[in-house]
């Protein structure tokens, strides 16, 4: 049983948990700027070490999992360069907070990566062992003089766990600089906490890099007595710290998922509890609204910024009148989970308006695009898919060069690898050069190609069937270009039974609903010019119009996101009026061969938007 002092003890510490978790609730609730992430940080290390005094299990996992949010946070609003960061924890609310500088210390950064460490969470590793950032704190810690943080042995102590984390021998390099500057500091608030804390650690660290087990059992032994007795003192025994050993926790976590058999009373998280629920559902980066041409141009952008491509999930959603393309994705190397929205360019074909009229800057430059045509080109696994990728990104700069002009404008390019492409070689942002490189990469795909007699014949087939459905429509499209008394238009009006056998699943009755009442309401329809006496049509069957290939090229890009909604064996048409002097021109898209007769159903990917997409 507890004496009575026992108890008062106890009751206090349960009374800093109560009090802790209200500071935290009260400083998201306030609003999250970037220099408060490091004080929620401690609040939730200080709960952890009282929970952990406690035994209290579910607490001391919720406090290191929030720790860890807010420590990527942190790391999100150091290393990004715009946007902001989402953080939704149920015990404490949603809050954004906007990048800026945060004035974290490199040992509260040590105690967070040790926290990553302890519930062996890898995104969240992955985003804070990143040397750039740690040189950035230190930097920091130099030009602000912080109280604690700023001495010399820090960079190389952080240095070190990062070389242990990453299997890098270097790490008993830093290890031994680290222990010879922390012995030579004698300006650190208690030099005692380096000689009992801080330097077993780091001779724990060289254990490791070892792969000594006898050495590391014994040193482990003597670091943990260290510890113990250093917050025994008096000075010391009612110091947080004192109450969960946070840096022996982890490198005991490490060697124990690195094979070495040790006995020792701390009691480490299970591991089917650290991995029940990791960093990034709850927080996520949140890039600013940019515009993009084309569907691709989203995906080169994720690309840019290092994310797989196999963790990436999309829909659209309208807003303000603007076709948006929301993503969720995961797995870059330094951002577990991020967000970012894409205003769809509805006509592809008008792009030199589009540029000046936007008010959203574009995903990507003219010169990260040569920077990702170049990457996409020279990739040691040179598959076709890549070639592919390569021409579609010179093409996306050709559309980057204004009406008139014959290179991409030198100002247009902001991005440190396009301005270090374009000072390298201005001459290749020419339109005439980089029609050369275009035909060139193309030409590396024809030759790889290489039909066969039989797929040779099959693809003569395709573009007679093409040619077919494009002389047989294009007297519909002169009619429908003269008809300003509107009476042509209704005959192509769909039948009710038309939605069925164009559309599929749950989109047959949202399309039906939706085009019943446009129909019925009226459309405003702009009819052409008489300059614009030139008529461009583009003809594709739905199966093809979810991902990239010549006959979706020209169609709308939200065409991509709802392909899998639409009958894949429904061939679809848009066009395009335009002056033949001008690549600017008054499109149109939506028409839809059903059996006997053709259908108008417009921007069906603006209809069928609340369903999100559907894979093909």
């Amino acid at each position: 049983m507890m004496n009575h002092s026992e108890e008062t003890v106890e009751r206090v510490r349960q009374e800093h948990i109560h009090v802790f978790r209200q500071l935290g609730k009260d400083m998201m609730t306030s609003g999250l700027e970037p220099e408060t992430l490091p004080k929620l940080m401690e609040n939730e290390l200080d709960i952890a070490r009282v929970a952990n005094r406690l035994n209290q299990g579910p607490q001391l996992l919720e406090s290191l999992r929030n720790c860890l949010r807010f420590a990527v946070a942190a790391a999100h609003c150091e290393s990004q360069s715009e946007g902001w960061v989402l953080i939704n924890i149920e015990s404490l609310g949603e809050s954004t907070c906007q990048l800026g500088k945060t004035a974290w210390s490199i040992p509260l950064w040590l105690d967070a990566t040790l926290v990553a460490i302890i519930l062996r969470d890898k995104a969240a590793i992955s985003a804070l062992a990143n040397k750039t950032l740690l040189e950035r704190l230190f930097k920091f810690a130099q030009s602000s003089k912080q109280v604690v943080g700023r001495e010399s042995f820090w960079l190389p102590y952080g240095e070190a766990l990062i070389a242990l984390l990453n299997g890098d021998p270097q790490a008993l390099s830093y290890i031994e600089t680290a222990l010879h500057q922390l012995k030579l500091c004698r300006s650190y608030v208690d030099p005692a906490c380096l000689l009992s804390v801080d330097q077993p650690l780091l001779e724990l660290m060289a254990s490791l890099t070892f792969g000594d087990v006898v050495q590391w059992q014994r040193k482990f032994e003597k670091s943990l007595d260290s510890y113990q007795q250093y917050y025994a003192r008096e000075e010391n025994q009612f110091l947080l710290q004192g109450l969960f050993p946070i840096g022996l926790t982890a490198l005991a976590t490490l060697a124990k998922d690195k094979g070495f058999i040790h006995k020792t009373p701390i009691k480490l998280i299970p591991s089917d509890l650290s991995q029940a629920k990791q960093t990034a559902g709850n927080l996520s980066y949140c890039y600013p609204l940019k515009s993009i041409l084309t569907a691709n141009e989203a995906h080169w952008f994720f690309d840019l910024q290092g994310f797989p491509r196999n963790g990436r999930q999309h829909t659209l959603i309208e807003k303000n009148q603007h076709l948006i393309a929301r993503y969720e994705v995961t797995g870059a190397p330094t951002i577990p989970h991020a967000r970012a929205e894409f205003v769809l360019l509805d006509d592809p074909l008008d792009r030199d308006a589009q540029l000046r009229q936007t008010a959203f800057p574009l995903a990507l430059d003219a010169g990260e695009l040569l920077f990702l045509a170049q990457s996409f080109a020279d990739h040691k696994e040179g598959t076709r898919a890549l070639l592919v990728d390569a021409v579609s990104c010179v093409n996306a700069v050709i559309a980057r060069i204004a009406s008139g002009e014959d290179a991409v404008a030198p100002a247009s390019i902001i991005s440190r690898e396009g301005k270090a492409i374009y000072a390298a070689e201005p001459g290749r942002f020419r339109r005439d050069r980089l029609l050369a490189y275009r035909d060139a990469l193309q030409l590396q795909i024809n030759q790889a190609d290489k039909p066969s007699d039989t797929d040779a014949i099959h693809q003569e087939v395709s573009h007679i069937a093409i040619d077919a459905i494009r002389y047989q429509v294009e007297p519909i499209i002169k009619a429908f270009a003269g008809d300003t008394s509107r009476q042509y238009l209704q005959t192509l009006k769909p039948e009710d039974s038309d939605y069925e056998k164009v559309f599929t699943g749950e989109a047959v009755e949202l399309a039906r609903k939706a085009y019943t009442e446009l129909w019925n309401k009226g459309f405003s329809v702009q009819y052409p010019t008489s300059i614009q006496s030139e008529l461009c049509t583009y003809v594709a069957p739905a199966g093809l119009l979810g991902q990239e290939n010549p006959l979706s090229r020209d169609f709308p890009q939200g065409y991509r996101a709802i392909a899998g909604w639409l009958n894949p064996h429904r061939v679809w048409v848009a066009w395009c009026y335009r002056n033949p002097t001008s690549t600017a021109g008054l499109n149109y898209d939506g028409l839809v061969y059903i059996d006997d007769h053709w259908v108008w159903l417009p921007k069906p990917y603006r209809v069928l938007a609340p369903l999100g997409v559907r894979r093909v």
